[in-house]
């Protein structure tokens, strides 16, 4: 299970790198497969942020994301 945890988060970082370039819907997935996921190999903390984090982006109308944001 430690093998997949790493992977994950390996993948999460090199995301986070390219994070700014993200279109709306792209972003949508991104935290769609990482709250799947984090669920499946046993990071429940994870994947409940990050359906809260979808429950956000559901929200809001499709936008290009800044830095600060």
């Amino acid at each position: 299970m430690m093998k997949y945890r790493e992977a994950l988060m390996t993948q999460i970082h090199r995301q986070l790198e390219a994070w700014f370039d993200l279109p709306h819907e792209e972003l949508y997935r991104f935290l769609h497969s990482l709250k799947g996921t984090s669920g499946t190999i046993g990071l429940t903390d994870l994947s409940q942020l990050s359906q809260t984090l979808l429950d956000k982006l559901e929200a809001m109308p499709p936008k290009k994301w800044q830095p600060a944001e």
